[in-house]
């Protein structure tokens, strides 16, 4: 029953409430007025059953009425009562009509009557009325009206029907009146019955829309109050209710898993900055280290390098390196290393250049006085003297830039393989120079 109010609309709870309350208002109206309508029909009944009663009443009395006016003409013989008993009999016969007439059900009660009255009349007032002409007769109709007398025998009749339904008028009055005590006691009751039955409805509808509304709706607003400060574990009430309410659910629901997906967001997104922030230190610290590292090869480098440049090829860097920077120190130690051989063998090419030089020039200085010596006799030689000559001063040059190319060996060692090239290139010249002066010499 509480899953079924649940899932209605809240208009429709409204309405079922109001409408129970409603039918319960409606039965009970329906009732007092089936009452109050039973009410007045025993009213009408009652009241029909009070003139009937007066009419048989009125009737009755009228036929004492013409009895007694009937006794007045015997004692005065005055027809005056003769008169009388024919104006009350007219008055009795009216209110048998009216009787009649107002119910239908006494209808035979007043035709016994009128028979019995009218045969009253004949038999007794319209014999009385002609014997009462003589003393004889008078005495008789004087009689007849007495204790034991005729007269009684024929308005017995008329008297006991009336008499019977007067009672049965009364009767009907008492019953009627006690259908209205009851009919108003049972409209009372009803009355009072039905306000507490709407009292008690009311009081349940409150109660049931207590339960299906304001208490789900306050604990709604106690959950989104708990999720704005931001307590994503609270259980949202009311969830898969089918109405209003399980609509409000649904949505702080949706807030709830959005705040909960937010954190967790957030979350991520915390632990993302703080691996973010230790990638970067570490990578500070990588670059710090790194840059200590190209620190001590780049001052270790400048080291060697100046030792370099101030001749002393020797030197070699001993200092610990990075494993990137290992092989740029093998690769120093190893140059220098080379350029240290090479410039010793350079050194070494140098002094013999000098040697070869130094023959030479002595060679070149004996050629010459040998041919200063032989210039007069040997004229078709002068030609060769002088390619002699330019071939010993090409060689003076080279000897020269020989040693130019030794002392900027020396001086750039940088520039070892160079120099050295330069020197074997001069060599190679010297070389050449020495067999064409060979040859010329042999040719002389």
């Amino acid at each position: 029953m509480d899953a079924m109010l649940s899932d209605l609309k809240i208009e429709k709870k409204l309405m079922a409430a109001f409408a129970v309350v409603i039918l319960a208002i409606v039965a009970m109206g329906l009732t007092v007025f089936l009452q109050i309508n039973a009410l007045d029909a025993a009213r009408t009944d009652r009241s029909r059953a009070g003139v009937v009663q007066r009419e048989a009443e009125a009737a009755q009395f009228y036929l004492a009425r013409q009895e007694a006016s009937y006794r007045g003409f015997l004692v005065s013989r005055d027809p005056y009562y003769l008169q009388r008993v024919e104006e009350h009999r007219k008055s009795f016969n009216q209110s048998l009509d009216r009787l009649v007439q107002l119910d239908r059900s006494s209808a035979a009660q007043a035709r016994a009557a009128r028979t019995a009255a009218d045969e009253w009349n004949k038999q007794v007032v319209q014999r009385g009325r002609v014997m009462v002409a003589d003393q004889a007769g008078w005495m008789q109709a004087i009689a007849m009206v007495g204790r034991d007398g005729q007269a009684d025998k024929f308005i017995d009749p008329a008297e006991s029907a009336l008499d019977g339904l007067i009672e049965k008028k009364v009767q009907e009055s008492r019953l009627y009146g006690e259908k209205q005590v009851s009919a108003a006691k049972t409209a009372r009751m009803v009355l009072i019955g039905g306000l507490l039955l709407a009292l008690a409805l009311a009081g349940g509808m409150a109660v049931m829309l207590t339960n299906v509304l304001a208490k789900p709706l306050t604990a709604m607003t106690t959950a989104m109050r708990r999720l704005a400060s931001g307590d994503n574990s609270v259980p949202v009430p009311a969830a898969g209710r089918k109405d209003e309410v399980g609509q409000m659910a649904a949505a702080v629901q949706t807030f709830k898993d959005a705040a909960i997906a937010k954190e967790a967001l957030e979350a991520e997104t915390a632990a993302q900055r703080r691996a973010v922030e230790e990638e970067r230190a570490r990578v500070e610290a990588e670059k710090t280290r790194a840059a200590e590292e190209d620190r001590i090869a780049i001052t270790a480098l400048a080291e060697g390098l100046n030792a370099m440049a101030a001749g002393d090829l020797t030197y070699r860097i001993d200092v610990p390196f990075a494993p990137k920077a290992e092989q740029l120190k093998a690769d120093f130690n190893a140059a220098i290393s080379q350029l240290e051989k090479a410039v010793a063998v350079v050194v070494g090419n140098v002094a013999a250049i000098r040697s070869g030089s130094s023959e030479i020039s002595q060679a070149s200085d004996d050629l010459s006085r040998r041919t200063e010596q032989q210039a007069a006799s040997l004229e078709e030689t002068a030609a060769a003297l002088d390619e002699i000559t330019a071939t010993v001063n090409r060689t003076a040059d080279g000897a020269r830039q020989a040693s130019r190319v030794v002392q900027t060996a020396r001086n750039e060692a940088e520039a070892s393989g160079a120099v050295v090239s330069d020197a074997v290139a001069a060599m190679t010249a010297i070389e050449q120079s020495s067999n064409q002066i060979g040859a010329i010499i042999g040719v002389i």
